[in-house]
């Protein structure tokens, strides 16, 4: 028997066989309490008054495009959360300068209800970026209280 020999049905069972080892993947709730301790999370009303406050703020909005599409807040940076490593990262394959040139100003990650935002929130902060936040109730507390969607 060699290092790689195929055995029955090409399955190999030499040197290179590989044991299969299961790794219990986290859920998506699981991630999101995992990543909740390292956010700071303020209500829609506190995020319009910082933004409003602050005129180099930005809201980064990482709702899927068809969310998007269907209502969003007025002068917000819409990036995908499935994208935002991409974007967000100076070094990395597609750096968006709207969220590069702004890692010490305040951004407020926005999604639907608040989850996404976290993982955005917290993905940011391992990028470096210094003032973030997550909106808490997302794109749907910011509607309940009557804000301005585009």
């Amino acid at each position: 028997m060699g290092i790689y020999d195929p055995g029955p049905n090409g399955v190999p069972t030499g040197a290179l066989a590989c044991a299969t080892v299961e790794v219990e993947m986290p859920s998506f709730q699981q991630m999101v309490e995992a990543a909740r301790p390292n956010v700071r999370e303020i209500s829609a009303a506190a995020a319009k008054d910082m933004v409003d406050a602050e005129p180099d703020a930005l809201i980064l909005d990482v709702r899927e495009d068809h969310e998007w599409a269907s209502g969003h807040i007025p002068g917000a940076v819409h990036v995908p959360l499935g994208q935002l490593d991409f974007q967000a990262d100076p070094a990395g394959p597609r750096p968006n300068t709207e969220l590069t040139e702004r890692t010490d100003k305040l951004i407020v990650a926005q999604c639907h209800t608040g989850q996404r935002s976290i993982l955005a929130a917290d993905l940011l902060q391992k990028l470096g970026y210094h003032n973030v936040v997550s909106m808490k109730g997302g794109i749907a507390g910011w509607a309940r209280l009557g804000l301005p969607l585009d």
